[in-house]
């Protein structure tokens, strides 16, 4: 049986601020770190033969807090691109209309 296991990363600075990232490349926030590497012990045992993780930073700190620092990058895993959005809170894009 194949299993397939979905890890989203962890909490940045724009997930707190509730600004739409898109594939803008923020880093993991020291709480990101700390929910990775909480999760490590729910992943373990599933022994993934493999992982693979987007290429941006956030996806990449998330794996290797996991143990997974050598996976794979695949750039199709990328979240959407927002183009302008990028940047900006909800508030912010409602207030646009």
């Amino acid at each position: 049986m194949t299993r397939l296991l979905l890890v989203r990363h962890g909490e940045t600075a724009w997930n707190k601020e509730r600004r739409l990232q898109g594939q803008e490349d923020i880093p993991l926030s020291p709480r990101g770190l700390d929910q990775a590497r909480a999760l490590s012990p729910v992943v373990r045992p599933f022994a993934p033969a493999t992982v693979i993780a987007s290429d941006l930073q956030r996806a990449r700190q998330t794996a290797e807090a996991l143990g997974y620092g050598d996976c794979r990058s695949d750039v199709r895993l990328r979240e959407a691109d927002l183009g302008e959005w990028v940047g900006l809170s909800a508030q912010e894009l409602m207030a646009t209309k």
